[in-house]
């Protein structure tokens, strides 16, 4: 009976306490981001031309073709996210600066002026110089994951050049035009917190800039150019 008493006093009794072992904290994707990107872009211009052929009754016909594309391009953006649970809503802007980088469409004219008719050899050039973004963005976060559709407002300058070779100085010039476009953009990413305040992105994003009228300064063609294009790019984002 005494060993037994011994043995019952010498238990130890352990009081719960409420601390919790240390847990790492949910990352956040709510807040003001800005940063720079950079990618590839592949599109197309279809260009449709009218003639207007004036007084000397040249270049009556209508003419439609379509140019091909592509460069290099880079830029910065802005946003803002706003996290409930694991769906991020945000905005963003971007603006992109494009290397012009486009194949020339030739083509050989026969018009009958004077003591023609005469060949006209025309070669046309088009390009876009920059462009820019106002998007919305939804996405679903994974911790520092997250994964994002995007939509919205697009806006950009093209421009066309034009070179005519014929017989005579008179048909034999060079002309530029170039137009505002408006238009719109789609696309999809996935972004990555490298840290708490630095993270990287890979995005794809269609732009259809629209149709728009390029004026010049001569009044023997109107000219309607569309271009559309396709983009991916990596970018690298800083949390404030």
């Amino acid at each position: 009976m005494t060993a037994s008493i011994a043995s019952a006093a010498d238990v130890t009794i352990y009081e719960p306490t409420n601390d919790a072992p240390f847990a790492a904290h949910a990352y956040s994707w709510s807040g003001i981001y800005a940063g720079v990107n950079a990618g590839y872009k592949w599109g197309t211009f279809g260009v449709h031309i009218e003639g207007d052929g004036g007084s000397d009754g040249w270049m009556d016909d209508d003419l439609a073709m379509r140019i091909r594309n592509s460069g290099f391009m880079g830029g910065g953006q802005i946003g803002y996210n706003h996290q409930i649970n694991n769906l991020v809503l945000g905005v963003e802007a971007d603006l992109q600066y494009v290397g012009r980088t486009s194949n020339a469409v030739e083509l050989t004219q026969t018009i009958d002026f004077g003591g023609g008719p005469f060949d006209i050899e025309t070669r046309t050039k088009a390009g876009i110089e920059w462009f820019g973004t106002v998007r919305g963005r939804i996405g679903y976060a994974m911790d520092r994951t997250l994964v994002y559709a995007t939509g919205g407002l697009a806006y950009g300058r093209t421009r066309v050049h034009y070179e005519f070779d014929g017989p005579g100085d008179i048909f034999d010039y060079r002309e530029n035009g170039s137009e505002m476009h408006l238009g719109y953009a789609v696309g999809a990413g996935v972004e990555q917190a490298l840290t708490d305040t630095l993270s990287v992105k890979l995005e794809y994003l269609y732009t259809d800039l629209g149709k728009k009228e390029i004026g010049f300064t001569d009044a023997v063609h109107r000219d309607t150019v569309r271009y559309d294009a396709h983009a991916v790019r990596v970018g690298l984002n800083v949390r404030f």
